[in-house]
């Protein structure tokens, strides 16, 4: 089976670190795999490293975080343009089936009709509520058209299911959690020691409100007023301005020289190996990556209890749950896991074995090959056919 699949971005962020697994993972099992992008990056030249054919397609997304009436006319517009081109790409490369990885391309969706074939949404995100993006078409008819546009949607999280359920049949939305694999484990057993004994703590994702690194920031200077010190290491780009604001709190906070900023990390898990505990303070994730990685660096994770990082963390076991934008909890499960080396360290151990065993390639690559399969096989029964 040939498969194309849309790929939003060509970064290396946690979607497309899912689909280069899956990619993997489906190869590995006889399928054919393509992929187009709308930008050059690094995503296409690991691709390319592994022999995967790859194309550019000039498209542009159907949500904006600013979106005004000229911007989706004219996003629309050129979507339409392109449209044919797309078409004549998946049809060169003998596609089966189409598969766009993000909710925030429909490109792809359409192309697949107009061809005739089958076509699986991948949704790795809520839009609104973690990148505040607003779909050109609104909420309610977006989902529509993903619904009828798709012969299956699957979705990262029962989190993110439940808020795709509100518009698209329940027979056609299928959760699968993606494979997180760490090439070794290195130094997971790695922890902070000492009279001077300090919490290395990290926090990894992009500099935006939404992934709450102020919530950490706080919750490092309520610590330090309470007597007590940790480290934070903040992982990640973005929104120069919201960096300095970041930089603000810290000063103000009077913690700025235990609060480091590394920029963005290619590969963040060398370095979640080398912490303590790992801080998960999103307002509402999707799924969590780093979540994942960070149990397979066997650490123990806080995390913010909503969305996809509350259905990984299980209170005790792996890890705190904390109340989302409460920094003065966020410090007392960071002083709890201070206070509680030894608990903490049994986190890290239970969290590691248990996402090495959740988290498998193969799994993920099993479960998606039975919802394409059912997608080419169904193709009659599903979408616009």
């Amino acid at each position: 089976m040939v498969i194309c699949f849309i790929s939003h971005h060509a970064g290396l962020y946690g979607a497309e670190g899912a689909l280069l697994e899956l990619i993997e993972a489906l190869e590995d099992r006889g399928f054919d795999c393509r992929v187009l992008s709308p930008y050059h990056g690094p995503l296409l030249d690991e691709l390319k490293k592994n022999g995967v054919p790859c194309s550019l397609i000039h498209c542009k997304w159907w949500a904006d975080r600013n979106p005004s009436g000229i911007r989706r006319i004219l996003r629309t517009f050129w979507n339409g343009i392109l449209l044919p081109e797309v078409a004549r790409k998946i049809k060169s490369w003998k596609c089966d089936l189409v598969f766009t990885n993000t909710a925030v391309l429909n490109e792809g969706a359409v192309a697949a009709a107009v061809l005739g074939l089958p076509h699986v949404w991948n949704i790795h995100e809520f839009g609104e509520e973690d990148h505040g993006l607003h779909f050109d078409l609104g909420e309610k008819v977006s989902g529509r058209f993903i619904d009828k546009f798709s012969s299956f949607v699957v979705c990262n999280s029962e989190a993110v299911k439940q808020k795709y359920a509100r518009h698209v049949r329940p027979e056609k939305l299928k959760v699968v959690y993606q494979s997180v694999t760490a090439a070794e484990y290195a130094g997971a057993d790695h922890y902070s020691s000492g009279k001077d004994y300090m919490l290395k703590c990290a926090v990894v994702g992009r500099l935006q409100p939404g992934k709450g690194q102020e919530d950490a920031i706080r919750a490092a200077g309520a610590l330090r007023r309470a007597g007590a010190k940790i480290g934070l290491t903040i992982m990640g780009d973005g929104d120069p301005c919201y960096e300095r604001f970041l930089k603000k709190v810290a000063n103000d906070e009077n913690v700025s020289k235990q609060v480091s900023f590394t920029g963005f990390v290619n590969d963040a898990f060398p370095r979640l190996c080398l912490m303590d505990a790992v801080l998960v303070c999103s307002r509402n994730e999707a799924f969590g990556r780093v979540t994942v990685e960070a149990m397979l660096a066997g650490k123990p994770v806080i995390g913010a209890n909503s969305g996809g990082t509350a259905e990984l963390l299980c209170e005790g076991f792996n890890g705190l749950l904390y109340t989302p934008g409460d920094h003065l909890d966020l410090a007392g499960k960071i002083h709890y896991l201070l206070q509680n080396k030894a608990e903490a360290h049994q986190m890290g151990r239970n969290g590691r074995q248990w996402a090495k065993n959740k988290f498998t390639r193969e799994r993920y690559g099993r479960e998606i090959a039975q919802i394409l399969e059912a997608a080419c096989s169904n193709k009659k029964k599903f979408g616009l056919n």
